[in-house]
């Protein structure tokens, strides 16, 4: 299985209530922009990790992945900064890869704000 892209779903001033997607073993390819975010819901009984690679270096140095622990029923957010998650090579250049561990009833959304 491949990974799987989540489509960005405009907000409009008059709201919106986004599609969520089940989040899959291979992950998840976004689109990153100033405006955008990652919605991770987390319908399990237990907390999952929702990382957000960063493929980038700083002199040298790699950048840590962003790791977001969601508990249990709970909802989580990540701003998707592209200088800090954007591919910069290959088919996915300018998006960003996402996994979940693990992916039981766990969906995602990304938002443009």
């Amino acid at each position: 299985m491949a990974r799987i892209s989540l489509t960005t779903q405009a907000v409009p001033a008059a709201g919106v209530v986004p599609t969520f997607t089940a989040t899959t073993t291979d992950g998840e390819i976004i689109d990153v922009g100033d405006n955008l975010t990652l919605v991770v819901r987390n319908g399990s009984g237990v907390s999952t990790t929702v990382t957000v690679q960063t493929p980038l270096t700083f002199y040298g140095l790699a950048v840590p992945e962003v790791a977001l622990v969601v508990a249990a029923g709970a909802t989580g957010f990540v701003a998707l900064d592209p200088r800090l998650f954007r591919q910069t090579s290959g088919a996915d250049a300018g998006r960003a890869y996402v996994n979940a561990s693990p992916i039981t009833t766990v969906t995602a959304a990304v938002v443009q704000r």
